[in-house]
Protein backbone atom coordinates (compact mmCIF):
# COMPACT_ATOMS: atom_id res chain seq x y z
CA UNK A 1 0.00 0.00 0.00
CA UNK A 2 0.97 3.33 -0.62
CA UNK A 3 0.79 7.12 0.56
CA UNK A 4 0.11 10.01 -1.59
CA UNK A 5 -0.22 13.33 -0.39
CA UNK A 6 -2.70 15.85 -1.64
CA UNK A 7 -2.15 19.54 -2.52
CA UNK A 8 -4.50 22.07 -2.63
CA UNK A 9 -3.45 21.97 -6.98
CA UNK A 10 -4.08 19.07 -6.90
CA UNK A 11 -0.64 18.00 -8.19
CA UNK A 12 0.11 14.28 -6.77
CA UNK A 13 3.03 13.32 -5.47
CA UNK A 14 5.03 9.92 -6.49
CA UNK A 15 3.60 7.23 -4.40
CA UNK A 16 5.43 6.65 -1.41
CA UNK A 17 5.71 2.95 -0.22
CA UNK A 18 5.56 1.81 3.08
CA UNK A 19 9.14 -0.08 3.02
CA UNK A 20 11.28 1.04 6.32
CA UNK A 21 13.76 2.51 3.90
CA UNK A 22 11.48 5.05 2.96
CA UNK A 23 10.12 5.97 6.23
CA UNK A 24 12.60 9.03 7.12
CA UNK A 25 11.30 10.83 3.60
CA UNK A 26 7.72 10.87 4.44
CA UNK A 27 8.54 14.13 5.88
CA UNK A 28 10.28 15.70 3.00
CA UNK A 29 7.57 14.60 0.56
CA UNK A 30 4.57 15.57 2.62
CA UNK A 31 5.95 19.46 2.45
CA UNK A 32 5.60 20.18 -1.07
CA UNK A 33 1.45 19.61 -2.13
CA UNK A 34 -0.37 19.46 0.98
CA UNK A 35 -2.64 21.58 2.30
CA UNK A 36 -1.79 24.01 4.95
CA UNK A 37 -2.82 22.39 8.46
CA UNK A 38 -4.95 24.27 10.66
CA UNK A 39 -3.28 24.94 14.08
CA UNK A 40 -6.09 25.71 15.96
CA UNK A 41 -6.78 23.80 18.49
CA UNK A 42 -10.30 21.35 18.86
CA UNK A 43 -12.90 23.32 20.11
CA UNK A 44 -14.00 19.99 21.87
CA UNK A 45 -12.11 18.34 25.19
CA UNK A 46 -9.59 16.19 23.45
CA UNK A 47 -9.22 12.57 24.81
CA UNK A 48 -5.70 11.67 23.95
CA UNK A 49 -3.27 8.81 25.19
CA UNK A 50 0.02 7.84 25.60
CA UNK A 51 0.63 3.79 24.97
CA UNK A 52 3.72 2.27 25.44
CA UNK A 53 5.42 -0.43 24.75
CA UNK A 54 7.02 -2.36 27.69
CA UNK A 55 9.59 -3.98 25.36
CA UNK A 56 12.08 -0.89 26.60
CA UNK A 57 12.57 2.36 29.16
CA UNK A 58 10.82 5.62 28.53
CA UNK A 59 13.28 7.87 26.01
CA UNK A 60 13.50 10.82 24.76
CA UNK A 61 11.37 10.66 21.49
CA UNK A 62 8.28 8.64 23.73
CA UNK A 63 8.18 11.22 26.40
CA UNK A 64 8.10 13.52 23.49
CA UNK A 65 4.89 12.22 21.96
CA UNK A 66 3.42 11.21 25.42
CA UNK A 67 4.22 15.17 26.39
CA UNK A 68 2.46 16.72 23.32
CA UNK A 69 -0.54 14.17 23.66
CA UNK A 70 -0.80 15.32 27.47
CA UNK A 71 -0.58 19.31 26.56
CA UNK A 72 -3.31 18.35 23.93
CA UNK A 73 -5.85 17.13 26.22
CA UNK A 74 -4.95 19.79 29.16
CA UNK A 75 -4.77 22.66 26.62
CA UNK A 76 -8.57 21.84 26.07
CA UNK A 77 -10.01 20.93 28.93
CA UNK A 78 -9.57 16.77 28.19
CA UNK A 79 -8.23 13.77 29.43
CA UNK A 80 -5.18 12.25 29.43
CA UNK A 81 -4.85 8.55 29.51
CA UNK A 82 -2.22 5.62 30.03
CA UNK A 83 -2.57 2.58 27.94
CA UNK A 84 0.13 -0.27 28.46
CA UNK A 85 0.36 -2.08 25.31
CA UNK A 86 1.82 -5.42 26.21
CA UNK A 87 1.03 -7.51 23.56
CA UNK A 88 4.69 -8.09 22.24
CA UNK A 89 5.06 -10.77 25.60
CA UNK A 90 8.35 -12.37 24.59
CA UNK A 91 9.78 -8.72 23.88
CA UNK A 92 8.86 -7.63 27.16
CA UNK A 93 11.04 -6.17 29.76
CA UNK A 94 10.50 -7.18 33.16
CA UNK A 95 10.54 -3.61 35.28
CA UNK A 96 9.90 -1.36 32.36
CA UNK A 97 6.43 -0.79 33.12
CA UNK A 98 6.65 0.28 36.14
CA UNK A 99 9.83 2.46 34.77
CA UNK A 100 7.56 4.24 32.30
CA UNK A 101 5.05 5.10 35.02
CA UNK A 102 7.60 6.50 37.85
CA UNK A 103 9.39 8.75 34.75
CA UNK A 104 6.12 10.33 33.78
CA UNK A 105 5.27 11.01 37.16
CA UNK A 106 8.56 12.37 37.41
CA UNK A 107 7.83 14.24 34.66
CA UNK A 108 4.54 15.61 35.71
CA UNK A 109 2.47 13.92 33.18
CA UNK A 110 -0.77 12.66 35.50
CA UNK A 111 -3.19 10.79 33.65
CA UNK A 112 -6.31 10.81 33.95
CA UNK A 113 -7.67 7.27 33.29
CA UNK A 114 -4.98 4.41 33.56
CA UNK A 115 -3.23 1.67 35.17
CA UNK A 116 -2.67 2.40 38.96
CA UNK A 117 -5.65 5.20 38.45
CA UNK A 118 -8.61 3.03 37.07
CA UNK A 119 -11.49 4.68 35.07
CA UNK A 120 -14.75 3.81 33.30
CA UNK A 121 -12.82 2.19 30.05
CA UNK A 122 -10.61 -0.31 31.74
CA UNK A 123 -8.60 -2.00 32.09
CA UNK A 124 -5.70 -0.19 30.46
CA UNK A 125 -3.30 -3.32 29.83
CA UNK A 126 -3.75 -5.19 26.72
CA UNK A 127 -2.63 -8.32 28.20
CA UNK A 128 -5.66 -8.02 30.41
CA UNK A 129 -8.56 -7.59 27.54
CA UNK A 130 -7.53 -10.25 25.03
CA UNK A 131 -11.17 -11.34 25.25
CA UNK A 132 -12.45 -8.14 23.75
CA UNK A 133 -10.10 -8.63 20.85
CA UNK A 134 -11.28 -11.88 20.09
CA UNK A 135 -14.64 -11.21 19.98
CA UNK A 136 -13.89 -8.13 17.91
CA UNK A 137 -11.87 -10.50 15.50
CA UNK A 138 -14.72 -13.19 15.47
CA UNK A 139 -17.31 -10.07 14.26
CA UNK A 140 -15.08 -8.91 11.66
CA UNK A 141 -14.89 -12.69 10.11
CA UNK A 142 -19.09 -13.13 10.40
CA UNK A 143 -19.16 -9.82 8.38
CA UNK A 144 -16.63 -10.94 5.63
CA UNK A 145 -14.32 -7.91 6.35
CA UNK A 146 -11.43 -10.57 7.83
CA UNK A 147 -10.43 -13.99 6.75
CA UNK A 148 -8.55 -16.73 8.30
CA UNK A 149 -5.35 -17.45 7.03
CA UNK A 150 -4.03 -21.64 7.20
CA UNK A 151 -0.85 -20.67 5.75
CA UNK A 152 2.32 -22.39 7.11
CA UNK A 153 4.07 -19.93 8.94
CA UNK A 154 6.93 -19.57 6.58
CA UNK A 155 4.57 -18.38 4.09
CA UNK A 156 2.28 -16.67 6.41
CA UNK A 157 5.99 -14.81 7.23
CA UNK A 158 6.72 -13.75 3.41
CA UNK A 159 3.09 -12.83 3.33
CA UNK A 160 3.14 -10.17 5.80
CA UNK A 161 6.47 -8.98 4.30
CA UNK A 162 4.57 -8.84 0.70
CA UNK A 163 6.20 -11.17 -0.75
CA UNK A 164 3.34 -13.72 -1.80
CA UNK A 165 3.93 -13.54 -5.62
CA UNK A 166 7.76 -13.93 -5.05
CA UNK A 167 7.15 -16.91 -2.89
CA UNK A 168 5.33 -18.81 -6.01
CA UNK A 169 1.48 -18.23 -4.67
CA UNK A 170 -0.91 -15.51 -5.04
CA UNK A 171 -1.91 -12.71 -2.51
CA UNK A 172 -5.00 -13.39 -0.76
CA UNK A 173 -4.98 -17.46 -1.38
CA UNK A 174 -6.92 -17.98 2.14
CA UNK A 175 -9.26 -15.21 1.16
CA UNK A 176 -10.79 -17.29 -1.06
CA UNK A 177 -11.89 -20.20 1.23
CA UNK A 178 -15.02 -20.98 1.99
CA UNK A 179 -16.39 -19.71 5.18
CA UNK A 180 -17.99 -23.58 5.80
CA UNK A 181 -14.40 -24.98 4.76
CA UNK A 182 -12.57 -21.83 7.32
CA UNK A 183 -14.74 -22.94 10.01
CA UNK A 184 -14.68 -26.34 9.56
CA UNK A 185 -10.36 -25.91 9.63
CA UNK A 186 -10.56 -24.27 12.89
CA UNK A 187 -12.67 -26.43 14.45
CA UNK A 188 -10.27 -28.99 13.53
CA UNK A 189 -7.23 -27.43 15.40
CA UNK A 190 -5.73 -25.95 12.37
CA UNK A 191 -3.68 -23.26 13.22
CA UNK A 192 -4.27 -20.07 11.46
CA UNK A 193 -4.04 -15.89 11.91
CA UNK A 194 -6.86 -13.66 10.85
CA UNK A 195 -6.46 -11.50 8.48
CA UNK A 196 -7.71 -7.79 7.33
CA UNK A 197 -9.20 -7.86 4.00
CA UNK A 198 -7.90 -5.08 2.48
CA UNK A 199 -10.69 -3.20 -0.08
CA UNK A 200 -9.59 -1.68 -3.48
CA UNK A 201 -10.11 1.77 -2.97
CA UNK A 202 -8.69 5.60 -1.76
CA UNK A 203 -8.78 6.33 1.71
CA UNK A 204 -8.12 9.77 2.79
CA UNK A 205 -7.73 11.33 6.41
CA UNK A 206 -6.04 14.69 7.52
CA UNK A 207 -3.71 15.08 9.58
CA UNK A 208 -2.68 17.84 11.78
CA UNK A 209 0.68 17.66 11.12
CA UNK A 210 0.79 17.05 7.30
CA UNK A 211 -2.56 18.11 6.16
CA UNK A 212 -4.37 16.26 3.43
CA UNK A 213 -2.94 12.46 3.07
CA UNK A 214 -4.33 9.41 1.30
CA UNK A 215 -3.62 6.04 0.68
CA UNK A 216 -3.68 4.50 -2.77
CA UNK A 217 -5.42 1.67 -3.92
CA UNK A 218 -4.13 -1.64 -3.07
CA UNK A 219 -1.31 -3.60 -4.81
CA UNK A 220 -1.07 -6.63 -5.59
CA UNK A 221 2.24 -7.10 -3.83
CA UNK A 222 0.44 -6.28 -0.43
CA UNK A 223 -0.41 -8.69 1.65
CA UNK A 224 -3.41 -8.49 3.79
CA UNK A 225 -2.23 -7.26 7.47
CA UNK A 226 -2.76 -9.92 10.45
CA UNK A 227 -4.95 -8.87 13.01
CA UNK A 228 -4.59 -12.35 15.45
CA UNK A 229 -1.46 -14.32 15.80
CA UNK A 230 -2.03 -18.30 15.46
CA UNK A 231 -1.60 -17.86 19.33
CA UNK A 232 -4.89 -16.15 19.73
CA UNK A 233 -2.76 -13.01 20.52
CA UNK A 234 -3.39 -9.89 19.05
CA UNK A 235 -1.24 -7.63 16.90
CA UNK A 236 -0.67 -4.36 17.15
CA UNK A 237 -3.11 -2.96 14.52
CA UNK A 238 -6.29 -4.71 15.83
CA UNK A 239 -5.34 -3.89 19.63
CA UNK A 240 -4.92 -0.31 19.00
CA UNK A 241 -7.71 0.21 16.91
CA UNK A 242 -10.16 -1.19 18.86
CA UNK A 243 -8.66 0.44 22.47
CA UNK A 244 -8.83 3.68 20.91
CA UNK A 245 -12.41 3.64 20.21
CA UNK A 246 -13.63 1.58 22.87
CA UNK A 247 -11.87 4.41 25.23
CA UNK A 248 -13.10 7.18 23.86
CA UNK A 249 -9.80 8.63 22.18
CA UNK A 250 -10.17 11.76 19.76
CA UNK A 251 -6.80 12.63 18.88
CA UNK A 252 -3.43 10.12 18.32
CA UNK A 253 0.00 12.22 18.24
CA UNK A 254 2.90 9.97 17.47
CA UNK A 255 6.12 9.77 15.36
CA UNK A 256 5.95 9.65 11.55
CA UNK A 257 6.95 6.31 11.46
CA UNK A 258 3.77 4.99 12.32
CA UNK A 259 1.99 7.18 8.77
CA UNK A 260 2.58 4.14 6.52
CA UNK A 261 0.10 2.52 9.29
CA UNK A 262 -2.47 4.88 8.98
CA UNK A 263 -4.48 3.22 5.87
CA UNK A 264 -4.83 0.11 7.81
CA UNK A 265 -6.19 1.72 10.62
CA UNK A 266 -9.02 3.67 8.71
CA UNK A 267 -9.99 0.39 7.04
CA UNK A 268 -10.07 -1.48 10.16
CA UNK A 269 -12.54 1.42 11.23
CA UNK A 270 -14.18 1.22 8.33
CA UNK A 271 -14.59 -2.40 8.51
CA UNK A 272 -16.92 -1.65 12.66
CA UNK A 273 -18.32 1.21 11.47
CA UNK A 274 -16.71 3.79 13.52
CA UNK A 275 -15.38 7.25 13.37
CA UNK A 276 -11.46 7.08 13.04
CA UNK A 277 -9.93 9.85 15.54
CA UNK A 278 -7.98 12.82 14.08
CA UNK A 279 -4.02 11.62 13.83
CA UNK A 280 -1.11 14.04 14.05
CA UNK A 281 2.30 12.54 13.36
CA UNK A 282 5.52 14.36 14.27
CA UNK A 283 8.97 14.05 12.91
CA UNK A 284 11.76 12.11 13.96
CA UNK A 285 14.45 13.43 16.36
CA UNK A 286 17.90 13.49 14.87
CA UNK A 287 21.29 14.26 16.14
CA UNK A 288 23.51 17.22 14.84
CA UNK A 289 24.48 15.40 11.66
CA UNK A 290 20.83 14.28 10.67
CA UNK A 291 21.56 10.78 11.73
CA UNK A 292 18.23 9.37 14.20
CA UNK A 293 19.04 9.57 17.75
CA UNK A 294 20.49 6.26 19.35
CA UNK A 295 21.78 5.10 22.46
CA UNK A 296 25.19 5.88 21.12
CA UNK A 297 24.61 9.23 20.95
CA UNK A 298 22.95 10.31 23.51
CA UNK A 299 19.05 9.06 23.25
CA UNK A 300 19.11 8.18 26.76
CA UNK A 301 16.27 6.82 28.48
CA UNK A 302 14.70 9.23 30.79
CA UNK A 303 15.77 7.61 34.08
CA UNK A 304 19.60 9.21 32.85
CA UNK A 305 18.00 12.26 32.40
CA UNK A 306 17.29 12.06 35.90
CA UNK A 307 20.39 10.63 37.17
CA UNK A 308 22.35 13.44 35.69
CA UNK A 309 19.84 15.60 38.01
CA UNK A 310 17.79 17.41 35.19
CA UNK A 311 14.92 19.17 36.59
CA UNK A 312 11.23 17.86 35.50
CA UNK A 313 10.05 21.22 34.33
CA UNK A 314 13.76 21.63 32.52
CA UNK A 315 13.65 18.09 30.82
CA UNK A 316 9.40 18.87 29.69
CA UNK A 317 10.30 22.68 28.21
CA UNK A 318 13.24 20.92 26.14
CA UNK A 319 11.38 18.41 25.01
CA UNK A 320 7.97 20.33 24.15
CA UNK A 321 10.28 22.71 21.99
CA UNK A 322 11.58 19.76 19.57
CA UNK A 323 9.01 19.68 16.33
CA UNK A 324 7.08 22.44 17.68
CA UNK A 325 6.86 26.23 17.52
CA UNK A 326 4.74 29.07 19.86
CA UNK A 327 3.98 32.35 20.06
CA UNK A 328 5.62 33.32 23.18
CA UNK A 329 8.88 36.04 23.63
CA UNK A 330 10.69 33.34 25.76
CA UNK A 331 11.50 29.92 25.31
CA UNK A 332 11.50 29.00 29.34
CA UNK A 333 7.84 27.24 30.19
CA UNK A 334 6.95 24.97 32.65
CA UNK A 335 4.20 22.65 32.03
CA UNK A 336 1.07 24.83 33.12
CA UNK A 337 2.74 27.52 31.04
CA UNK A 338 3.09 24.90 27.90
CA UNK A 339 -0.42 24.15 28.32
CA UNK A 340 -1.64 27.44 28.13
CA UNK A 341 0.37 28.63 24.85
CA UNK A 342 0.27 24.80 23.00
CA UNK A 343 -1.01 24.78 19.88
CA UNK A 344 -0.78 21.71 17.09
CA UNK A 345 2.30 24.38 15.09
CA UNK A 346 4.15 20.82 14.85
CA UNK A 347 7.35 21.11 12.32
CA UNK A 348 6.84 18.84 9.31
CA UNK A 349 10.41 17.97 9.14
CA UNK A 350 12.65 15.79 11.09
CA UNK A 351 14.43 17.86 14.47
CA UNK A 352 18.33 18.19 15.16
CA UNK A 353 18.74 17.53 19.16
CA UNK A 354 21.49 20.23 20.48
CA UNK A 355 21.94 19.18 24.70
CA UNK A 356 23.31 22.55 24.90
CA UNK A 357 19.42 24.33 25.23
CA UNK A 358 18.27 21.44 27.78
CA UNK A 359 21.41 22.96 30.26
CA UNK A 360 20.10 26.67 29.37
CA UNK A 361 16.67 26.10 30.50
CA UNK A 362 17.78 23.70 33.46
CA UNK A 363 19.22 27.20 34.56
CA UNK A 364 16.23 28.76 34.19
CA UNK A 365 14.16 26.40 35.30
CA UNK A 366 16.51 25.85 38.55
CA UNK A 367 16.90 29.80 39.15
CA UNK A 368 12.81 30.15 38.93
CA UNK A 369 12.19 27.58 41.59
CA UNK A 370 14.95 28.67 43.89
CA UNK A 371 14.52 32.48 43.30
CA UNK A 372 10.76 31.87 44.25
CA UNK A 373 10.88 29.29 46.89
CA UNK A 374 9.56 30.15 50.34
CA UNK A 375 10.29 27.27 52.24
CA UNK A 376 12.10 24.36 51.93
CA UNK A 377 9.08 22.51 50.58
CA UNK A 378 8.98 24.68 47.49
CA UNK A 379 12.30 23.46 46.12
CA UNK A 380 11.93 19.77 47.19
CA UNK A 381 12.79 19.02 43.29
CA UNK A 382 16.25 20.55 43.75
CA UNK A 383 16.65 19.94 47.72
CA UNK A 384 16.46 16.48 47.89
CA UNK A 385 18.64 15.56 44.80
CA UNK A 386 21.40 18.02 46.43
CA UNK A 387 20.61 15.46 50.07
CA UNK A 388 21.30 13.08 47.64
CA UNK A 389 25.15 14.22 46.23
CA UNK A 390 25.58 15.74 49.68
CA UNK A 391 25.53 12.14 51.49
CA UNK A 392 27.46 10.72 48.58
CA UNK A 393 30.33 13.50 47.88
CA UNK A 394 30.52 15.29 51.13
CA UNK A 395 30.00 12.54 54.13
CA UNK A 396 31.09 14.72 56.77
CA UNK A 397 28.81 17.95 55.97
CA UNK A 398 28.60 19.95 59.05
CA UNK A 399 24.94 19.40 60.56
CA UNK A 400 23.76 22.73 62.06
CA UNK A 401 23.43 23.33 65.32
CA UNK A 402 19.98 22.32 66.21
CA UNK A 403 20.59 18.65 64.02
CA UNK A 404 17.21 18.99 62.83
CA UNK A 405 16.17 18.09 58.99
CA UNK A 406 13.79 20.83 58.55
CA UNK A 407 16.82 23.39 59.96
CA UNK A 408 18.86 21.31 57.42
CA UNK A 409 17.29 21.72 54.61
CA UNK A 410 16.27 25.67 55.61
CA UNK A 411 20.12 26.67 55.73
CA UNK A 412 20.63 24.67 52.33
CA UNK A 413 17.96 26.82 50.82
CA UNK A 414 19.93 29.88 51.84
CA UNK A 415 22.92 28.18 49.98
CA UNK A 416 21.07 27.85 46.65
CA UNK A 417 19.58 31.07 46.85
CA UNK A 418 22.83 32.68 46.95
CA UNK A 419 23.96 31.09 44.46
CA UNK A 420 20.85 30.55 42.35
CA UNK A 421 22.21 31.91 38.64
CA UNK A 422 24.63 29.10 38.70
CA UNK A 423 23.29 26.51 39.44
CA UNK A 424 23.21 23.59 36.84
CA UNK A 425 22.71 19.97 38.87
CA UNK A 426 23.05 18.57 42.43
CA UNK A 427 26.42 17.29 41.62
CA UNK A 428 27.75 20.43 40.05
CA UNK A 429 26.09 22.67 42.96
CA UNK A 430 27.65 20.19 45.74
CA UNK A 431 31.31 19.97 44.10
CA UNK A 432 30.72 24.03 43.62
CA UNK A 433 30.28 24.59 46.72
CA UNK A 434 32.75 21.59 48.33
CA UNK A 435 34.27 24.54 50.88
CA UNK A 436 30.70 25.73 51.72
CA UNK A 437 29.19 22.21 53.01
CA UNK A 438 32.32 20.34 54.36
CA UNK A 439 34.40 23.40 55.21
CA UNK A 440 38.32 23.63 54.25
CA UNK A 441 41.11 21.93 55.99
CA UNK A 442 44.27 23.18 57.40
CA UNK A 443 46.07 21.78 53.65
CA UNK A 444 43.19 23.55 51.90
CA UNK A 445 44.00 26.97 53.82
CA UNK A 446 47.72 26.40 53.07
CA UNK A 447 47.43 25.64 49.78
CA UNK A 448 45.89 28.89 48.86
CA UNK A 449 49.43 31.61 49.50
CA UNK A 450 47.55 34.66 49.02
CA UNK A 451 44.77 35.17 51.46
CA UNK A 452 47.11 33.63 54.17
CA UNK A 453 48.76 36.81 54.15
CA UNK A 454 46.29 38.86 54.47
CA UNK A 455 47.22 39.45 58.26
CA UNK A 456 50.83 39.80 57.08
CA UNK A 457 49.52 43.05 54.96
CA UNK A 458 47.59 44.21 58.00
CA UNK A 459 50.27 43.67 59.90
CA UNK A 460 52.36 45.50 57.71
CA UNK A 461 50.76 48.67 55.81
CA UNK A 462 53.33 51.53 55.21
CA UNK A 463 52.09 53.82 57.78
CA UNK A 464 50.33 51.25 60.56
CA UNK A 465 51.67 51.90 64.15
CA UNK A 466 54.42 49.15 65.03
CA UNK A 467 51.96 48.35 68.27
CA UNK A 468 49.84 46.22 65.57
CA UNK A 469 50.36 42.73 65.54
CA UNK A 470 48.48 39.82 64.33
CA UNK A 471 46.64 39.28 67.58
CA UNK A 472 45.20 42.74 67.56
CA UNK A 473 44.51 42.94 63.83
CA UNK A 474 43.07 38.83 64.48
CA UNK A 475 40.75 40.56 66.93
CA UNK A 476 38.80 42.53 64.16
CA UNK A 477 37.97 38.84 62.91
CA UNK A 478 37.11 37.70 66.44
CA UNK A 479 34.74 41.01 66.87
CA UNK A 480 33.17 40.47 63.40
CA UNK A 481 31.97 37.05 64.03
CA UNK A 482 30.86 37.47 67.65
CA UNK A 483 28.68 40.86 66.64
CA UNK A 484 27.23 38.59 63.74
CA UNK A 485 26.66 35.87 66.51
CA UNK A 486 24.77 37.96 68.50
CA UNK A 487 22.52 39.33 65.44
CA UNK A 488 21.82 35.90 64.17
CA UNK A 489 20.99 34.52 68.39
CA UNK A 490 18.54 38.31 68.82
CA UNK A 491 17.08 37.35 65.75
CA UNK A 492 12.83 36.23 65.97
CA UNK A 493 13.02 32.04 65.70
CA UNK A 494 10.21 32.54 63.91
CA UNK A 495 11.82 33.74 61.20
CA UNK A 496 13.11 31.19 58.34
CA UNK A 497 16.84 30.86 57.45
CA UNK A 498 16.14 33.22 54.10
CA UNK A 499 14.81 35.84 56.03
CA UNK A 500 17.52 35.73 59.01
CA UNK A 501 19.87 35.91 56.00
CA UNK A 502 18.41 39.12 54.04
CA UNK A 503 19.03 41.13 57.32
CA UNK A 504 22.62 39.74 58.61
CA UNK A 505 23.06 41.25 54.45
CA UNK A 506 21.93 44.30 55.24
CA UNK A 507 24.06 45.01 58.33
CA UNK A 508 27.47 42.88 57.50
CA UNK A 509 28.91 45.09 55.99
CA UNK A 510 28.80 47.85 58.50
CA UNK A 511 29.33 45.38 60.92
CA UNK A 512 33.00 45.42 59.51
CA UNK A 513 33.22 48.84 59.00
CA UNK A 514 32.23 49.55 62.61
CA UNK A 515 34.31 46.48 63.57
CA UNK A 516 37.77 47.79 61.88
CA UNK A 517 37.05 51.82 63.08
CA UNK A 518 36.98 50.54 66.80
CA UNK A 519 40.02 48.88 65.93
CA UNK A 520 41.75 51.99 65.04
CA UNK A 521 40.57 53.73 67.91
CA UNK A 522 42.01 51.34 70.03
CA UNK A 523 45.64 51.93 68.51
CA UNK A 524 45.00 55.83 68.51
CA UNK A 525 45.10 56.36 64.63
CA UNK A 526 41.71 58.11 64.26
CA UNK A 527 43.22 61.16 65.69
CA UNK A 528 44.86 61.35 61.78
CA UNK A 529 41.96 61.78 60.27
CA UNK A 530 43.53 61.16 56.19
CA UNK A 531 45.37 58.27 58.07
CA UNK A 532 42.17 57.10 59.86
CA UNK A 533 40.49 57.07 56.55
CA UNK A 534 42.88 55.43 54.35
CA UNK A 535 43.34 52.77 56.73
CA UNK A 536 39.73 51.64 57.28
CA UNK A 537 38.91 51.33 53.54
CA UNK A 538 42.22 49.17 53.37
CA UNK A 539 41.58 46.99 56.37
CA UNK A 540 37.85 46.38 55.38
CA UNK A 541 38.67 45.02 52.19
CA UNK A 542 41.69 42.88 53.42
CA UNK A 543 39.78 42.17 55.83
CA UNK A 544 36.32 40.70 53.99
CA UNK A 545 38.72 38.70 51.70
CA UNK A 546 40.36 37.07 54.97
CA UNK A 547 36.72 36.39 56.13
CA UNK A 548 36.37 34.51 52.39
CA UNK A 549 39.42 32.21 52.85
CA UNK A 550 38.70 31.62 56.45
CA UNK A 551 35.00 29.98 55.51
CA UNK A 552 35.50 28.68 51.98
CA UNK A 553 39.15 29.13 51.26
CA UNK A 554 38.60 32.18 48.82
CA UNK A 555 36.01 29.98 46.50
CA UNK A 556 33.71 31.52 44.82
CA UNK A 557 29.90 31.23 45.92
CA UNK A 558 27.42 32.64 48.41
CA UNK A 559 28.52 36.12 49.78
CA UNK A 560 29.94 36.28 53.32
CA UNK A 561 27.10 36.79 55.28
CA UNK A 562 24.93 34.38 53.20
CA UNK A 563 27.42 31.77 54.51
CA UNK A 564 27.89 32.60 57.85
CA UNK A 565 23.64 32.59 58.31
CA UNK A 566 23.83 28.85 56.53
CA UNK A 567 26.57 27.65 58.50
CA UNK A 568 25.41 28.85 62.13
CA UNK A 569 27.01 30.46 64.81
CA UNK A 570 29.14 27.79 66.11
CA UNK A 571 30.48 26.04 62.56
CA UNK A 572 31.12 29.94 61.43
CA UNK A 573 33.54 29.75 64.45
CA UNK A 574 35.07 26.73 64.21
CA UNK A 575 36.33 27.93 60.85
CA UNK A 576 37.67 31.50 62.53
CA UNK A 577 39.56 29.30 64.73
CA UNK A 578 40.99 27.05 62.45
CA UNK A 579 41.83 29.71 59.81
CA UNK A 580 43.72 32.02 63.11
CA UNK A 581 45.76 28.95 63.89
CA UNK A 582 46.80 28.27 60.15
CA UNK A 583 47.43 32.31 59.66
CA UNK A 584 49.03 32.81 62.22
CA UNK A 585 51.22 29.47 61.87
CA UNK A 586 52.25 29.99 58.33
CA UNK A 587 53.58 33.70 58.87
CA UNK A 588 57.38 32.74 59.61
CA UNK A 589 60.48 34.26 58.20
CA UNK A 590 59.85 33.27 54.43
CA UNK A 591 55.96 34.50 54.12
CA UNK A 592 57.15 37.76 55.30
CA UNK A 593 59.91 38.44 52.97
CA UNK A 594 56.87 37.42 50.98
CA UNK A 595 54.95 40.27 52.23
CA UNK A 596 57.80 42.83 52.17
CA UNK A 597 58.01 42.26 48.63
Amino acid sequence: MSLLFIGSSRRTLTPLWTCSSCRRRISKLATAGTARPTYKLPETPARTRFAPSPTGYLHLGSLRTALFSYLLAKSTNGQFLLRIEDTDQPRTVADAETRIKEDLKWAGLHWDEGPDVGGPYGPYKQSERLDIYRDHATKLLDTGRAYRCFCPREKRNLGEAGLHASAGFKSHDCNRVSKDTSDGRAAHGDPFVVRLKLPEYTKRYRDLVFGNVASSKVSPMDADPVLMKSDNWPTYHLACVVDDHLMGITHVVRGSEWIPSVPTHHHLYDAFGWQPPTFGHVGLLTDLNGQKLSKRNFDLDISAFRNMGVLPDALSNFVALLGWSHTQKKDTMDLQELAKNFSTKFTKGDTKVSFDKLWFLQRQHAQRIITSAKTPDDVQSIIQPVLAALKQNCSSWVIPESGTPADQQDRLLQILKSDAPNYKNAGDFVERHKYTFDGPSAEDLISIKSPITVLGHLCHLSNLPEEVKPEVVNSSIVKVVQQVSAILSQEDPSLSTDEKGKRLRAHFSNVVQNTVSQNLREINVSDNEDLFVALKKSWAALLHKYIRWALVADTPGPDSASLITALGPMETLRRFDQAEKVALGQLGSNEMADVEK
